[in-house]
């Protein structure tokens, strides 16, 4: 996957990350009249390969976004870490500026994908590799050139 982004750096790049369904997502109201209506379509569907997302409105409409990258309902933190940060923290360690901005609505995951879970950063206790966020594993990246 990095070698399809090869010379794309230097330029604004726009990455969706569509998180998995959590337990309120499936009890919404909406949920089931859409089950009792026999519509199971969910509103965001995801093709990673287009890197497009179709966002539907049942019974009403339907918009597709082609996006730079997409990372589906089962991309880890690791994936997400290469696919979004990996390169701009390569140009930084290079002497350029780099940015990397979480937009969403409240509750897609903006802060697990920056942070990490949350839950063993409030206890204190060690953090898990495989969980952490962008923010943690770039730190780590800048300590492993300055060695």
């Amino acid at each position: 996957m990095r070698d399809a982004q090869e010379g794309r750096t230097g330029r604004i790049r726009v990455v969706a990350r569509v998180r998995p369904l959590i337990r309120e997502d499936v009890e919404l109201p909406e949920a089931t009249a859409h089950a009792r209506s026999g519509s199971r379509e969910e509103c965001v569907a995801v093709d990673e390969r287009r890197a497009s997302i179709l966002l539907r409105k049942p019974f009403y409409d339907a918009r597709e976004f082609v996006l730079d990258s997409v990372l589906g309902r089962d991309a880890t933190q690791s994936e997400t870490y290469e696919v979004v940060a990996r390169g701009v923290v390569d140009a930084v360690l290079q002497g350029y500026n780099g940015t990397i901005r979480a937009y969403g609505q409240t509750g897609t995951g903006k802060t697990h994908t920056i942070y990490g879970p949350l839950a063993y950063w409030r206890r204190g206790s060690q953090p898990q590799l495989e969980l952490s966020g962008i923010i943690t594993r770039a730190a780590m990246q800048i300590f492993a050139y300055a060695e």
